[in-house]
């Protein structure tokens, strides 16, 4: 059994550069072939859903928007950032719909 590396499930979960996401078709049709090769072994995958919410900076959102959290609290350290290591932001809190 493998547990695969946390995934991001949309643009706005990115926080971390070069990981790997989940929701465009280019993203999907690799792991697709990823978990074709596990199971042709008999194996058995699961992905790691991840949304990083808080933990991440406006250079890595789309639009440059700051970074969603249900509580809008500013986490202590720094995110590595194209630019170098940033300092973590305040997000911006989660609407209801957005929930």
């Amino acid at each position: 059994m493998i547990i695969a590396e946390g995934s991001q499930v949309s643009p706005e979960a990115y926080g971390y550069t070069n990981s790997p996401g989940c929701y465009s078709k280019e993203q999907i049709d690799g792991w697709k072939k990823v978990t074709k090769a596990v199971h042709d072994k008999g194996g058995k995958i699961f992905l790691q859903l991840w949304h990083v919410g808080p933990y991440s900076h406006s250079l890595l959102q789309p639009g440059n928007k700051l970074p969603l959290s249900p509580s809008g609290v500013k986490l202590d350290g720094q995110v590595l950032t194209q630019d170098g290591h940033k300092e973590y932001e305040t997000p911006r809190i989660m609407t209801i719909e957005e929930i």
